[in-house]
């Protein structure tokens, strides 16, 4: 098991066990490791697991590029998945809250460039208000998110008044030179 990024909450963490199949999330009791819940989709791997920063909520990925749901969380635990609230869908493998669990942020493609978008929330139910926009966007040749073999090692990490994450800076050059021939 690997503790997912911003998963400690409460005393209590958010782990994603890639032990599968399929991928599946943990919570655990801390600092003893007690299994509190083990969730599982089958056939759809659950991972990317994060607390909100008040700890009423969870957000997780449900598959690869189809999405992300909105958790509930009670006495440390996630609610059944019929209480999750449907998420910003597909077009991703990283999503993170704003500090205050108004927004959420995630990398998409959706204008032909890895950007940065967000997408409002209403503060208590988490259920989407309006259209993502775009935070960031990333278009130029020589600056892009688009160098890396693995999207999900992009990362991204949200603050109060900062987004964190890297991009590829690809350069090239142009030699010229006078051909002798003897």
């Amino acid at each position: 098991m690997l503790p997912a990024a911003g998963g400690l909450h409460n005393r209590n963490l958010l782990l994603l066990n890639i032990g599968g199949p399929p991928p599946s999330v943990a919570v655990l009791s801390m600092p003893a490791g007690t299994n509190l819940q083990t969730v599982e989709r089958p056939g759809i791997p659950l991972f990317q697991a994060h607390y909100s920063a008040d700890g009423r909520w969870a957000l997780i990925m449900r598959g690869f590029n189809t999405g992300m749901s909105f958790a509930p969380v009670r006495d440390g635990r996630l609610a059944p998945e019929s209480e999750w609230k449907p998420g910003v869908a597909g077009e991703t493998d990283m999503y993170r809250w704003s500090p205050d669990a108004g927004l959420v942020y995630f990398i998409s493609n959706r204008d032909g460039f890895p950007c940065i978008w967000a997408q409002r929330l209403n503060p208590a139910t988490k259920d989407l208000i309006g259209s993502p926009f775009a935070v960031f966007h990333a278009h130029g040749a020589s600056r892009s998110m688009r160098g890396f073999v693995d999207p999900s090692a992009i990362g991204l990490g949200v603050a109060r008044d900062r987004i964190v994450f890297p991009q590829a800076e690809r350069l090239g050059n142009i030699w010229t030179g006078k051909l002798e021939l003897h």
